[in-house]
Order: structure tokens, then C-alpha cells, then sequence
């Protein structure tokens, strides 16, 4: 199989929440090329969606290593602290994010909130107003991770949808990595899973 393919198998698989299958095929890809940054950086995430966050972390950790000037490895390794209840080690890792790609939306989304966690308001209005009122392609993107970062579910859920309703592929991938986790156990996760024609568990 070309390893481009392993890449797309890789992708179906996680979308519908086959997380070892996912990882399978990412781990083959790499086997085929190993210096493939997207591919270690997609690995890495993966790691992280099932819930393997140790690995995840030394992968990502790994790979920026490598290349510091990486904005979706910075922006994982934020979000995995994140997860983890970590946001002041989350912190440095976001801004080098967002000093790297200051357009992306879901950078963006991630520093306002973890600076209002910090009692940053004005610097978090400032960030969260580039990504209002939410109709610019990706802005729903970029509010639900602020609002998952808030814990607040709900506003979450229902940017998501709005990002489901733009076609953002991100959307959908987002679901199954580290916003989605809380999600799976509330009510909203079955309507985004139908949503988007994709199995619940």
C-alpha cells in the first residue's frame, strides 16, 4: 500500500473511533518513512486520542526536538497538557504556537482561554474578538477548543456543530483527540456523532 494511503486508513479509522487500528497504520508509514514529520506529528496526536498520553507526550516531545518551529506539534503538546490539568505547562507551548501561525484559529482559540484561566481577561477578549462572531471559516473551530479549555461543554458542543456545518475536516478530527473526551459522555456527543454520519462509540 503507498504510504499516503496508510495515511487515509489511518484517518477513516480514528473518525470512527478505531483507535488501535489507527495507530497501526500510522506506525506502518512510518516504518516506510521515517523522517516524515506530518506523519510522526499524526502519530503523536493518535497516541494521545487513546488516551496513550505518555507515548503521545514522548513523541511530540521527540519531534519538536527535532523541528522547535513545528506549530501543530507546539499546539498537541498544549492541548495534552491540557488534558492532563496542566495549563501553566501548557502555556509557553501554546504561545509558540501561536507566534509560529498567528491565523490559526484553533491556536488562537486555545491561548484566550488559557489566559483567562490566568485572570488575563483583556489579553483573552483581544484573542477570542479575532475569532467573532464565528462565521469565518475555522472561527467555530477555534471557539469550541476555548470553550473545552473553560469546560464548558455545552458551548462547545455547539461550535462544533457549527464547525461540522462548515465542512471543516478539523471538526470531525478534533472530536476523537482530546476536546472530544468529556463530550463522549454527555448527551450532545450522540447528535455530533449523527451529525456527521460517524458510529457513537
Amino acid at each position: 500500500m503507498p504510504l499516503s494511503g496508510r495515511y487515509w486508513y489511518a484517518i477513516a479509522f480514528l473518525l470512527t473511533g478505531q483507535y488501535d487500528e489507527a495507530i497501526q497504520q500510522m506506525e506502518l508509514a512510518l516504518q516506510g518513512d521515517p523522517l516524515n514529520q506530518g506523519y510522526r506529528y499524526v502519530w503523536g496526536v493518535f497516541l494521545g486520542a487513546a488516551g496513550r498520553d505518555e507515548e503521545s507526550s514522548q513523541a511530540l516531545r521527540e519531534l519538536l526536538e527535532f523541528n522547535p518551529a513545528m506549530p501543530p506539534a507546539q499546539f498537541a503538546m498544549a492541548a495534552h497538557h491540557v488534558s492532563r490539568g496542566e495549563p501553566d505547562q501548557a502555556l509557553p507551548y501554546c504561545e509558540r504556537a501561536y507566534a509560529l501561525a498567528p491565523l490559526l484559529p484553533h491556536a488562537i482559540g486555545l491561548l484566550a482561554g488559557l489566559r483567562k484561566r490566568a485572570g488575563d481577561t483583556q489579553q483573552s477578549e483581544d484573542l477570542i474578538r479575532k475569532l467573532r462572531p464565528g462565521g469565518a471559516f475555522g472561527a467555530p473551530r477555534g471557539l469550541a477548543v476555548y470553550h473545552w479549555l473553560l469546560r464548558e461543554f455545552d458551548a462547545e458542543a455547539d461550535w462544533f456543530e457549527k464547525a461540522i456545518d462548515q465542512h471543516d475536516p478539523y471538526g470531525a478530527l478534533f472530536l476523537r483527540t482530546w476536546y472530544g473526551r468529556e463530550l463522549r459522555s454527555t448527551p450532545r456527543w450522540a447528535g455530533l456523532m449523527r451529525k456527521l454520519n460517524l458510529p457513537e462509540s
